[in-house]
């Protein structure tokens, strides 16, 4: 298949459900004579000539806006132009289910990001403007500043009633598609469907929705789609898993004694007995070794292994037990802490805290949801964002705070139809705990149908050489498309915070079609 649409500065690259939710309030007088706070507004009143937090003009074009998705419901999206269009667009869905994708624009991979607790935002040289235009939507209202009538831009968490994974594809849908009337110049280069953790579940199927809706096709092509250590019900984050991945991840990351590492083997059947759902319970012994190996092993970040942050405070800070109960949700499965309100948060750690493990080791500066917070907070924000002024910025990271049922039952069916007509990249860290790499990989390689292995595991590289990026396999399908799974070498659970050369790096060799080699 056709590489996709890049952007000409490929040459860049050689440089070098836990509950936690919020409302950010702030009370000023509206002045309804603003149209850009309308859905109705066009692109030109989204045009964003600067933000809070930067001096000098932004390194590319930005719009933000709301758009009308659903009858009474108002979609918020940020756009950033590729540094030099024509480009595809990557369109960016956060995940949760409830997190707000200002973390992706703000955090992670958008042209401008924070690095760290000062609320001051800095040049991203690995921005994924690189390659496209990047675009993220708030979903599904009221998430982030997207809202619902009639309670308006002020409403709260349950404003716009109940969601399930359907209707949330549904909104999703609808705003990608109010989006590209209203920018119908970058609609015209196809779209990239991708997002992280619970996006898992709202990728596919929206994609599904998109693609099968030959009687009202959406504006724009669907070039792709890509998820980054991702939910994939029924088994992961949904229901418990087997403990054979986890233990596997606490041992190989050196958080397990050999000899309580060959006590679980012993005493659990081995690595068939791990792999069975029933293992605490159906061999004697079994349950005991694991909890005592789960005491020994400790606390760590559930979505980063390596993380070095002070995290007081933070009830997400602790790791999840290695045994698993049939009946019960996974909620450490599930992505990243919310992005705690200022008011809320514990204070900012020692100086010596500043980088986790140290920047050029792949940590992520500590911080930097205390900063986003912070400046979601401000009126100059929101003025900035032609968001209105009464505006709560809602956030509530796995599903807490409003109304959200996980419906989707079988996903790999979804992505078993869609690797046959697009290529499709799943990603992951390989010091996520939560999501571990050992459990993607084992259902990207045995649940999605219609695939053949082309590349066994190997090493792709940033350089061609011997910077190391993670390992990927290659799958061909029997239809238009094709299949990559990938690991990032060294990144816990948001990969493009934790390691953006190899994040961007990885998003440009798939879109390229051609994974750089290990050669020393």
């Amino acid at each position: 298949m056709a590489p996709f649409l890049l952007s000409q500065s490929m040459a860049l690259l050689s440089l070098p459900l836990l509950v936690l939710c919020f409302l950010i309030s702030v009370l000023v007088v509206v002045d309804a004579s603003r149209s850009s706070f309308s859905s109705s507004a066009s692109a030109s009143t989204d045009v964003v000539t600067s933000l809070p937090g930067f001096t000098g003009p932004l390194p590319t074009r930005m719009w933000s806006g709301l758009v009308e998705s659903l009858p009474g419901m108002h979609s918020h999206y940020i756009l950033a132009e590729c540094t030099a269009p024509p480009c595809a667009t990557i369109a960016w869905f956060q995940g949760g289910p409830g997190a707000s994708s200002m973390y992706g624009m703000f955090v992670e991979f958008g042209p401008l990001v924070f690095k760290g607790s000062d609320v001051k935002l800095n040049v991203n040289p690995y921005s994924w403007t690189h390659l496209a235009n990047t675009l993220v939507i708030d979903s599904p209202p009221p998430v982030g500043f997207s809202y619902c009538d009639p309670a308006g831009p002020s409403g709260n968490g349950t404003s716009c009633g109940p969601w399930d994974d359907a209707s949330t594809a549904s909104v999703n849908d609808a705003a990608l598609r109010a989006w590209a009337k209203r920018h119908p110049q970058h609609a015209a280069n196809g779209l990239i469907i991708a997002g992280e953790s619970y996006a898992g579940v709202y990728v596919p199927t929206l994609v599904k929705r998109l693609v099968e809706n030959v009687h009202d096709p959406p504006p724009f092509k669907v070039l792709g789609a890509a998820v980054g250590d991702p939910c994939a019900p029924p088994a992961v984050c949904g229901v418990g898993n087997a403990p054979l991945f986890h233990v596997l991840f606490a041992h190989g990351h050196g958080q397990m004694s050999y000899k309580n590492f060959e006590a679980i083997m012993n005493a659990c059947g081995g690595l068939s007995g791990l792999a069975r759902l029933d293992a605490p319970s159906r061999f004697d012994g079994c349950g005991d070794a694991l909890k005592r190996a789960d005491v020994d092993a400790g606390k760590v970040y559930p979505y980063a292994e390596y993380d070095d942050c002070n995290h007081a405070g933070d009830p997400f800070r602790r790791r999840r037990s290695l045994l698993s109960e049939a009946s019960e949700p996974r909620q450490w499965f599930l992505r990243r802490p919310s992005i705690v309100p200022l008011e809320e948060q514990p204070p900012p750690p020692p100086p010596f805290h500043a980088y986790p493990g140290g920047v050029a080791s792949g940590g992520a500066p500590c911080g930097s949801l205390r900063a986003l917070g912070a400046w979601l907070a401000e009126a100059e924000t929101k003025t900035a964002l032609n968001v209105p002024a009464t505006s709560n910025f809602f956030e509530c990271d796995n599903g807490g705070g409003f109304n959200y049922t996980l419906s989707e039952k079988n996903v790999l069916a979804i992505w078993s139809d869609l690797v046959q007509r697009m290529p499709v990249l799943v990603y992951n860290g390989d010091t996520d705990p939560g999501l571990n790499f050992y459990v993607t990989q084992n259902w990207t390689s045995k649940g999605i149908a219609g695939i053949v292995e082309r590349e066994a595991w190997r090493p792709w590289t940033v350089d061609g050489n011997h910077r190391l990026g993670g390992f990927v396999t290659r799958y061909a399908s029997e239809g238009a498309g094709r299949f990559d799974f990938a690991t990032i070498h060294g990144s816990g659970h948001m990969v493009p915070a934790f390691k953006p050369v190899q994040a961007l790096a990885l998003f440009e060799q798939w879109m390229s079609n051609a994974f750089k080699r290990y050669a020393p």
